[in-house]
């Protein structure tokens, strides 16, 4: 049973290849805004980690706010986002601190290496057994 919403939906086989190529360059080209914004973030968050702060004052976290300036443009809200992102870090916010660290590309990997020896005389024995009743199971 199809739900509701579906039923509006064109399946690509019944598309012509002119669809399917406007579909699929616009599919590109979102792609790839979607990846500049990501970089155009990570950089602002890059550019932020490199700003020197003298003491850790109340009055350099508000300085941070020259980076419209350095830019030559008004402050997007990206900016604003990552500039009260690396103030709350600043302040000792340790999600803050962990969004900044996971932007900029410096996330530790999620995976857990496991090593482990196996006793080759129960294995061994085990793999006799198998090969028995596997043999057994042919006749």
């Amino acid at each position: 049973m199809t739900r509701k919403q579906n039923n509006n939906l064109i399946p690509n086989s019944d598309r012509t290849p002119e669809e399917l190529r406007a579909i699929t360059s616009k599919g590109g080209k979102a792609s790839a805004e979607a990846r500049r914004r990501r970089r155009d973030f990570k950089e602002i968050a890059q550019h932020l980690l490199t700003m020197t702060v003298k003491n850790g004052s109340q009055d350099d976290l508000e300085a941070i706010r020259s980076i419209a300036e350095l830019k030559g443009q008004n402050i997007t809200v990206a900016d604003a986002i990552m500039i009260a992102i690396t103030q709350n870090a600043m302040k000792g916010d340790i999600q803050s601190a962990n969004y900044i660290r996971d932007i900029t590309g410096q996330k530790p990997k999620d995976e857990v290496e496991l090593t482990a020896t196996v006793n080759e005389g129960k294995l061994g024995s085990i793999l006799k057994q198998l090969e028995k009743n596997t043999k057994s199971i042919k006749k």
